[in-house]
């Protein structure tokens, strides 16, 4: 895309690490890049948190605009305080030639830290914009464990903000016990499915990989404790003794919680039913979903589920564990099976059902494909945010 400047309006999303990074909280900003960009009514500017840009570095990319800068954050170490405020008002004066140069009307911070207390201070200054921060799970996570100090600073942000955004209507319940006081200007807004992902078929590779194969449960999550992949391993060897020849694909992003992962795979004796893709980028999950005859979601905590979101899309059914997220994507034995967090013999009970009765996985997968492709677009998020500067 080329950059608009002042001909448009200009949309700023922050995140504290670059775009292309693999992660769920980067593959919301951008679909709402790309869906907004085709929209044509903002120009979408994504802000990188980058320590290394003293001075703004803009780069033109295929749906937004990067730039990348860094931002000083107060804390109550003293010292990075007194450093924040002596390089506020540089900031603040290359914030505010941004804004104007851009044209930027709307300032939106996704997994938001304290370095938006910048923007704060600009609000204080003769330069209008609409100002969002949203939360997606582990970031809310990270404010509830702050010091006393920083609870103020937060404290402080919540307030200055115009709406506070969590992607569910089970952590909007968490954002409002954490900032009581913002509950009139705190909301949800579901995230979506893009109709790129369901059609995309760039990526053969995955058939070479697990097509071999004479059936494929597939679950996809960061590698960590909260995504509960070792329960999923645990429930395996129960499907095994029926299916013995299925094997389980874990995609995911690599963390050192892998190797305790891969040791329990070694402990269950069940290395060769196992297969383990690390770091897939976004423009490859599809065809992993497409070999998929169930997809598996049993994770102990979830904000939302986009994965759960791609799966129903794609026509895949599937498992979940009862986590805020998926209770409102999935309506249990209507358009998919939900069992209790860490419930191993309920997970494995679930699983076998759906491998059994084809009929059964035919009706719940159809009903979900449905609902997903009726009520969870990118689109409508994209819609809903709009709204709250209009």
């Amino acid at each position: 895309m080329e950059e608009i400047g002042s001909k448009k309006e200009g949309w700023l999303f922050i995140l504290p690490w670059p775009a292309e990074a693999v992660g769920g909280v980067n593959r919301v900003v951008l679909e709402l890049c790309r869906v907004m960009n085709s929209d044509g009514k903002f120009c979408p500017y994504i802000l990188v948190l980058d320590w290394k840009a003293e001075t703004p570095v803009v780069n033109v990319k295929e749906n937004y605009i990067e730039i990348r800068y860094r931002m000083y954050t107060p804390s109550s170490n003293a010292k990075d305080f007194l450093r924040f405020l002596s390089k506020l008002p540089t900031t603040l004066k290359t914030l505010s030639s941004m804004m104007r140069e851009k044209n930027i009307k709307v300032v939106n911070p996704h997994y938001p830290g304290l370095s938006s207390l910048n923007f704060v201070f600009l609000r204080l200054l003769p330069q209008p914009f609409s100002f969002f921060i949203s939360f997606h799970g582990t970031d809310l996570k990270e404010v509830g464990k702050a010091s006393v100090a920083n609870r103020l600073f937060w404290k402080l942000l919540s307030k200055s903000v115009d709406k506070i955004v969590a992607c569910s209507e089970g952590l909007l319940g968490k954002v409002n016990d954490l900032f009581p006081l913002a509950k009139n200007k705190s909301l949800y807004i579901h995230n979506g499915v893009s109709p790129d992902f369901i059609d995309n078929v760039s990526y053969q590779g995955a058939a070479s990989l697990v097509g071999a194969s004479k059936g494929v449960i597939l679950s996809v999550g960061t590698f960590e404790y909260n995504k509960g992949q070792d329960v999923l391993i645990r429930a395996l060897p129960a499907v095994l003794e029926n299916f013995p020849e299925y094997k389980l694909v874990l995609l995911g992003r690599t963390t050192d919680y892998l190797k305790s992962l891969r040791a329990l795979i070694e402990e269950l004796k069940i290395i060769k039913s196992v297969m383990i893709f690390e770091n897939v980028s976004p423009d490859k999950m599809s065809s992993f979903y497409k070999e998929a005859d169930i997809y598996v979601s049993p994770s102990r905590d979830e904000s939302f589920g986009i994965v759960i979101l791609e799966a129903g899309a794609i026509g895949v059914p599937v498992v979940a564990t009862k986590t805020m997220g998926a209770v409102e994507i999935i309506k249990d034995k209507s358009d998919g099976m939900l069992v209790n967090i860490d419930d191993v013999p309920s997970l494995s009970a679930s699983i076998n059902t759906l491998l059994k009765d084809d009929s059964l996985s035919k009706k719940y997968s159809k009903a979900l494909q449905q609902k997903v492709i009726n009520h969870f677009t990118w689109e409508a998020s994209l819609s809903n945010y709009i709204n709250l500067h209009e």
